[in-house]
């Protein structure tokens, strides 16, 4: 109301400073529109990546030389799984990404809530290569495999098979929708599980979004 000049003084006459005032917030409203409109393409280009992943057929280089092929998004096409387990710094791979775990922390630093009793979060740090020719969506979804086989979702991921717990990794990027630029390595990214106390278990990488059942990419050794 006050942009438009339809809220006046007491005494029925404009508010004073009004020109001036228009002025200042028409270059204020026009930034703001600007932002939104930055944020609206980054989302819309984060969301084209997924779903353009989402139909891209993916290549999975085992240790022995033999290769197999999996479909992301669709059941037409047979899913192997990559059975060679990755050591603490080694490599797995799938279509144009390399992934390594380079950093495991028990009990890291974290904001938010606080494990829940008989639980201790757990840090994953994550070495992600984008060996492509194209700005990409990293497929699939990482999972902690505890020591009795039980495959728990990250503990910062929402939805009713998850912890639910809202933590997040001090000074680290969580690992949402990530895209990598063609040739480039990021290693800010973290993943943060709560499991149980004392428990020396792996992570899986999966195809599928929180698909425990999806085709294997690799296993990773944390210890």
């Amino acid at each position: 109301m006050i942009f438009t000049n339809n809220k006046k003084a007491k005494d029925g006459t404009s508010l004073k400073g009004y020109p001036t005032s228009k002025k200042t917030a028409t270059i204020i409203l026009i930034i703001v529109i600007l932002i939104n409109l930055l944020i609206a393409f980054y989302y819309f280009f984060v969301a084209a990546s997924f779903f353009k992943a989402l139909d891209k057929g993916v290549s999975i280089t085992s240790n022995n030389a033999s290769t197999t092929t999996t479909m992301i998004g669709t059941e037409e096409q047979k899913k192997t799984d990559n059975n060679t387990v990755s050591a603490l710094g080694s490599a797995a791979n799938a279509e144009s990404f390399s992934v390594k775990i380079t950093k495991v922390v028990l009990n890291p630093q974290t904001t938010g809530d606080k494990a829940d009793t008989g639980k201790q979060y757990l840090q994953v740090d994550l070495s992600i290569t984008n060996n492509g020719a194209e700005n990409d969506f990293l497929p699939g979804s990482f999972f902690y495999l505890t020591t009795s086989g039980e495959q728990l979702n990250a503990a910062d991921v929402f939805g009713t098979d998850s912890p639910n717990k809202n933590v997040q990794v001090a000074g680290r990027e969580q690992m949402t929708a990530v895209t990598v630029d063609p040739k480039k390595t990021v290693d800010d990214y973290s993943l943060i599980f709560q499991i149980p106390q004392g428990d020396k278990g792996k992570v899986v990488w999966r195809d599928g979004i929180f698909d425990k059942q999806g085709a294997k990419f690799g296993t990773f050794e944390l210890y």
